[in-house]
C-alpha cells in the first residue's frame, strides 16, 4: 500500500517514506490522528516487519500514547544494505547525491527519534536467526534509550525455525502480542507482558463428563 513503490518496479522498499514531491512523513501522521479521532479509536497500533516496521516506528512516535508493534524492523537506513537505499536515492529524491544529502531531506534515522523522546510505546519483536537486523538496526534503538523511557519498550528475542531475515518472525507469532496489546489496561512494559502471559496459560481442558449409568432392561 506504500504509495512511494508505483515511483518504480525497480524499488524493493520505500518505508512509506515518500519523495522530493511526496511528503508521506508530514502528510500521514496527521491523517492518521484526524482518523483516529473521527473513528473515535480508543487504541491505536501500528504494525509492521522489515520496511514496514520502520515506518510503523516512525508514525507510531508522531502519534502519541499509540503502539508500534514491529517484527525484524529497519532503524536506521543509513546502515541498511546499499542496493535498495541507492535505489531509492534515484527514484524518490534524484537530487540526493549521497546518503548524507539523503537525510537532509527525510527522516532516515529512526534511532535518531527515540533518543530524543519516547512519547508512544513500542514492541519490538526481532528473530535472534536474523543477526543482521538485530545487531545492525534494532540494538541501535535500543541502546539510545533514555532510561526513563524504558517503561514503554518491550523488547523479544526468539528462533522460530527459519533463518535469516524473510518471514523469520510467522504472523502466527505476533498475534498473541497484537491481542496483548488490545486487551492490555494500559501499553506499558509490564501491562503488555502480564497480559500477553495470561494469553499464552494454558487453561485447563474441560473435564468429560462420566458415562451415564446403563438403565436396567
Amino acid at each position: 500500500s506504500d504509495p512511494t513503490l508505483a515511483r518504480s518496479t525497480e524499488l524493493k522498499a520505500a518505508w512509506y517514506a515518500g519523495a522530493h514531491d511526496l511528503p508521506l512523513q508530514q502528510v500521514l501522521p496527521r491523517f492518521f490522528q484526524q482518523l483516529a479521532t473521527l473513528l473515535k479509536v480508543k487504541r491505536t497500533i501500528y504494525f509492521g516487519a522489515s520496511a514496514g516496521g520502520f515506518a510503523a516506528l516512525f508514525y507510531s512516535h508522531a502519534h502519541p500514547l499509540s503502539l508500534a508493534l514491529v517484527a525484524n524492523p529497519q532503524v536506521n537506513l543509513l546502515n541498511y544494505l546499499e542496493g535498495p537505499i541507492a535505489q531509492f536515492r534515484q527514484h524518490c529524491f534524484p537530487q540526493a547525491a549521497d546518503n548524507a544529502a539523503l537525510a537532509s531531506q527525510v527522516c532516515v534515522n529512526i534511532a535518531d527519534l527515540y533518543a530524543q523522546s519516547v512519547p508512544n510505546f513500542v514492541c519490538l519483536l526481532n528473530a535472534t536467526g536474523d543477526r543482521y537486523h538485530l545487531y545492525n538496526q534494532t540494538l541501535e534503538l535500543a541502546t539510545r534509550l533514555k532510561p526513563d523511557a524504558r517503561n514503554r519498550v518491550v523488547m523479544h528475542n526468539d528462533y522460530y525455525g527459519i533463518p535469516g531475515h524473510s518471514g523469520a518472525i510467522p504472523m502466527p507469532v505476533c498475534v498473541p502480542w497484537l491481542k496483548a496489546a488490545m486487551f492490555a489496561p494500559n501499553l506499558y512494559a509490564d501491562s503488555l507482558l502480564t497480559k500477553l502471559h495470561q494469553l499464552r496459560a494454558r487453561v485447563p481442558a474441560p473435564t468429560a463428563p462420566a458415562p451415564a449409568a446403563a438403565k436396567a432392561t
